[in-house]
């Protein structure tokens, strides 16, 4: 699983590299057969303003040809980085659920009648 790492108004530091990779290998490692790529986005919204406005988002490209965007905002980086991996976990499961779904021919929900 390869990680690519873009930052706007953020200092890359190697506690924030660490963090996001260690997080994302937690979160993703049992996905990490089916994961192109993953990239990481972190961004200072308003910049010197201050408040809630760090930004995590991730893209999780998967095969063959699919992604997943998740993106999260918090007060601090390494806050935002854990819920976005955290939610990625989730959202990548939930694809790759409804792909094995569909292929196996599996629908929604579909009520039995009674006779």
């Amino acid at each position: 699983m390869r990680v690519h790492v873009r930052c706007k108004n953020v200092k890359m530091t190697q506690e924030i590299r660490g963090q996001l990779r260690t997080r994302l290998s937690f979160a993703l490692g049992r996905f990490a057969h089916r994961i192109k790529e993953v990239t990481a986005r972190l961004a200072d919204v308003n910049g010197a303003k201050g408040g809630e406005d760090k930004q995590c988002r991730l893209v999780v490209r998967l095969h063959p040809n699919s992604k997943v965007t998740i993106e999260e905002t918090a007060g601090d980086v390494l806050a935002a980085i854990a819920r976005a991996a955290g939610r990625a976990k989730n959202a990548v499961g939930r694809a790759l659920r409804r792909r094995r779904d569909a292929r196996i021919g599996r629908g929604g929900f579909s009520p039995q009648t009674a006779e």
